[in-house]
């Protein structure tokens, strides 16, 4: 998983606005369902949620063209990428990475995914997060400093992308902290829309791996609005060992 940047937050956070895109990569462990429960590990300071559209890859990249990325977009969704706020403070200060900031267990809540409509215009989709019924996040993929699909070109030059793996693009203005029993609504106006519960780290313990293979074949219960078809995301092979 990695992510680039919308504009909005740069400046908020205190951080320069990069001349390439931003990657990071969160691990396997990371991923979670979206709904119905969202778990956070409030004892290790501020969480901040960090909307972003979600892009599910469907075939091998490695220094990709456009149309092969485009190709390969299996779905798209939304995602949170959470973060330990203080932590990531204390690293940046340090200029140490941010992996211990953004990669602990259960940080990447990831949405059922929409098969990708060719007439869908990936400069041009708005997501909103609201947080116990007041918007906090509003954005769209127009306002990116690299746009979707030069973004997922870049990281395929940077790194191989394999199917299963899911590019985060970005997270618009007003990012802020999350607290257990905050009720959470997230939306890719037109096409889906999420909603969750904000819980303690110790309310709902970890799936072992065999359980999260048990749950993968489990029917996706999240829809668009109107109906349609949904995918539930699942991790590419090379992670699924026992």
């Amino acid at each position: 998983m990695c992510r680039a940047q919308l504009c909005g937050p740069c400046a908020r956070l205190g951080n320069p606005v990069p001349e390439t895109p931003l990657l990071f990569i969160k691990p396997p462990s990371a991923a979670v369902d979206f709904a119905p429960f969202i778990r956070v590990p409030a004892a290790r300071g501020s969480v901040h949620h960090e909307l972003e559209i979600a892009v599910l890859i469907g075939r091998e990249l490695c220094a990709a063209t456009p149309g092969q990325v485009r190709a390969a977009i299996a779905g798209i969704g939304l995602a949170i990428d959470l973060t330990l706020r203080d932590v990531q403070d204390g690293l940046k200060a340090q200029s140490h990475p941010w992996e211990m900031a953004k990669g602990f267990d259960a940080a990447c809540p990831i949405s059922v995914f929409l098969p990708l409509d060719p007439a869908c215009d990936l400069a041009n989709l708005e997501l909103k997060l609201a947080v116990n019924g007041r918007r906090r996040q509003f954005g769209n993929s127009a306002q990116m400093l690299t746009p979707i699909i030069e973004l997922i070109c870049y990281a395929s030059a940077q790194f191989s992308l394999w199917p299963g793996d899911v590019v985060l693009t970005g997270t618009p203005k007003g990012v802020g902290p999350l607290r257990p029993g905050d009720r959470i609504s997230a939306d890719l106006t037109g096409l889906l829309r999420v909603r969750s519960q904000i819980v303690g780290l110790a309310a709902r313990p970890l799936r072992t791996r065999a359980s999260r293979a048990r749950h993968r074949d489990r029917p996706a219960t999240t829809h668009p609005p109107g109906g349609g078809q949904t995918a539930r995301w699942s991790p590419p092979r090379r992670y699924c060992s026992a």
